[in-house]
């Protein structure tokens, strides 16, 4: 069963749809409430990631069974309310929350906002 939701594009990368190998199987959700725009032209609000990519993010570790990231534009105003510093200060304090949620498995349970200040 599809979710449709007015406005809402979603992409999943693929071969067939000429997206670069290393996003295939990521999935992409953009708002455009006056129609769709041209591919090159938009801008996602959020990315579900598959897999690492070499030079650019391997950190994450996601070249393991059934693991993803999540990413959601919040702004950097909320940015800052969620976690406590400025997206301009991230990578200082990066290596401390991958730590954390790289440390976290599908049967691990985690406290609501475990490591972030709300």
């Amino acid at each position: 069963m599809a979710l449709e939701l007015p406005g809402i594009t979603v992409v999943t990368a693929s071969e067939e749809g000429g997206a670069p190998r290393s996003s295939w199987g990521d999935t992409f959700f953009s708002y455009y409430p006056d129609g769709d725009p041209p591919a090159e032209q938009r801008f996602p609000f959020a990315t579900i990631v598959t897999n690492d990519v070499e030079g650019w993010d391997t950190s994450s570790n996601l070249n393991r069974q059934g693991v993803f990231r999540l990413n959601v534009s919040v702004g950097r105003g909320r940015f800052r309310e969620l976690l406590g510093f400025s997206p301009v200060i991230r990578s200082a304090a990066a290596a401390s929350i991958t730590a954390h949620w790289t440390d976290c498995s599908p049967t691990r349970t985690t406290q609501p906002n475990h490591g972030y200040r709300s």
